[in-house]
């Protein structure tokens, strides 16, 4: 069995899906599977994927459901590791064995993201390095209330870890599915690593979800952050206080004084004063 299985969902991506692949093919660590998960696509999409003729990619077509799709490929993979990826991304050579060698060497890493390259439209020759975060998350959930710390396509999961707390995308968070996977894991206990390596090219285009469908994503994202702030309130000491103020703040929104980032800004910072109090 592979130690690795590497999980594409691909919608329609004649054009890009070959470069990924060759991408994954050509990693310096070759202990994997390829799944490729084709979200129903009406192009030329599985021609281009049955082209490859290398016995490490399976290829599974299924109805368009793209949460359903990330399911089903979690439900599938074999491998002790299961690193995300997308079609219109590019893989460093060395993705899989940085990432590897990072969960081999610490099991308290459950999740495991990278720093990574914009390029594509907008961008130009001038490829842009996103560092949002660097080694260890200290209080996870605290750290997720605040934004979300991780690339998808670069993320690494242990599978023990997501079968151990029958963690899934959630299709109510559509847009936000993977936030809302790194809040539940979050809450359970999970340990996240963000390598501080570009590994990951992340293609930037006019089609993709987080432009065509940023309202959703956006109203999925404060949600899941309401939520947990929710669940904080009633794991920390001494909560009636930091009860008080978020109710105030969610006031001062309503009253449209504050936007939402600024209560969850001003939230977050009194927690960090006080994160003696937390019983998580």
């Amino acid at each position: 069995m592979e130690v690795i299985t590497v999980l594409m969902p691909v919608y329609n991506g004649e054009a890009c899906v070959g470069d990924a692949i060759r991408s994954v093919l050509e990693q310096s660590y070759g202990d994997f599977r390829l799944l490729v998960v084709d979200d129903g696509s009406t192009d030329g999409t599985g021609e281009v994927v049955r082209s490859f003729a290398d016995g490490r990619i399976d290829y599974v077509r299924r109805p368009h459901d793209y949460v359903a799709s990330l399911n089903y490929g979690l439900d599938h993979a074999r491998g002790k590791y299961v690193a995300r990826m997308d079609a219109d991304d590019l893989m460093h050579p060395d993705r899989l064995r940085v990432q590897h060698a990072v969960m081999e060497q610490e099991e308290r890493v459950d999740i495991c993201g990278t720093w990574y390259t914009r390029f594509g439209e907008g961008v130009g020759e001038n490829r842009r390095l996103v560092a949002a975060h660097s080694g260890w998350v200290e209080t996870p959930v605290l750290a997720f209330l605040e934004r979300n710390l991780l690339c998808h396509p670069s993320v690494m999961m242990r599978r023990s870890f997501l079968e151990a707390h029958a963690l899934r995308y959630e299709s109510a968070y559509c847009y936000a599915e993977d936030y809302r996977l790194w809040a539940e894991a979050a809450r359970r206990g999970a340990g996240f690593y963000v390598e501080s390596q570009s590994l990951l090219y992340y293609r930037l285009s006019a089609g993709q979800i987080c432009r065509t469908q940023r309202p959703q994503q956006r109203e999925a994202s404060h949600r899941l952050r309401d939520e947990l702030a929710e669940w904080v309130l009633t794991h920390m000491e001494g909560a009636a206080p930091f009860r008080a103020l978020w109710e105030s703040l969610n006031a001062l929104v309503g009253a449209e004084r504050i936007d939402f980032e600024t209560k969850m800004q001003l939230f977050c910072a009194v927690l960090r004063k006080n994160n003696e109090l937390f019983n998580f």
